[in-house]
């Protein structure tokens, strides 16, 4: 394998890697929204959700 396959493949990994992660963050916070309109969350505030999305961002991209 040449070193553009080999650094290609790696690229495509991480790629995959980060839009899962971004794939699970966006489900957690339309969980969130529905129970914050159906008044049985009363938790995080918006502030603390992105800092979790930035968080498994940077996580994913280690």
């Amino acid at each position: 394998m040449s070193e553009n396959e080999s650094r290609r493949e790696s690229i495509l990994k991480q790629l995959n890697r980060g839009s899962i992660i971004l794939s699970a963050s966006a489900g957690l916070i339309l969980l969130i929204d529905k129970l914050k309109y159906q008044g049985t969350y009363q938790g995080l505030p918006p502030i603390s959700i992105l800092g979790l999305l930035l968080i498994f961002i940077l996580v994913g991209h280690l």
